[in-house]
């Protein structure tokens, strides 16, 4: 049964996690320049999920089961103001370069480099009390860039130029 007085504890016991105290850091991407710009750069972005992928089995004659077999997870999207030169852009598109050159200048076109050799970045999403102190780290391991979002223009539009980019990974974890 519901106890205003028992959800109001709670709240003042554990509080709750605001959504606009936030930190995100890259490591092991190869650019110092992007991971510098990327930190003061980022605008949002949404904590992914991660589901349990399941087969239906049926057991003799009985109801139908869901077996689990795999844990998949959804990208990771950082939504990053862009500066006056498109630098952000610019860079991520020669980290997914460096995976999968699309033209000459990035290397032989359409091939793609050893897993190992791009998935070496490391996400850490942290998260901050009112106080200022880390309540939570969602790291994502072996992350790499797969898609850089459109930039919309349009001269009724005075905000600041953003993209989305979307970065898959190998799993993460929470502390």
């Amino acid at each position: 049964m519901f106890n205003i007085n028992s959800f109001q504890t709670n709240l003042s016991t554990y509080g709750y996690n605001k959504a606009n105290r936030y930190s995100v850091t890259i490591t092991g991407a190869g650019n110092s320049d992007l991971i510098d710009s990327l930190e003061y750069r980022l605008q949002s972005f949404a904590l992914p999920g991660k589901q349990i992928s399941t087969s239906d089995v049926i057991d003799g004659t009985g109801p139908i089961k869901k077996v689990p077999y795999t844990t998949t997870y959804e990208d990771l999207v950082l939504t990053l103001l862009l500066d006056k030169k498109l630098s952000q852009r610019t860079h991520i598109s020669q980290w997914m370069g460096r995976i999968i050159p699309s033209h000459e200048s990035e290397g032989s076109v359409g091939s793609v480099q050893m897993y190992s050799d791009f998935a070496k970045a490391t996400i850490n999403v942290m998260t901050y009390s009112e106080e200022g102190n880390p309540t939570n780290v969602v790291t994502f391991h072996k992350a790499y860039p797969i898609g850089i979002g459109n930039i919309s223009y349009g001269y009724a539009n005075d905000t600041p130029a953003t993209i989305d980019v979307s970065f898959a990974y190998e799993y993460w974890t929470t502390k």
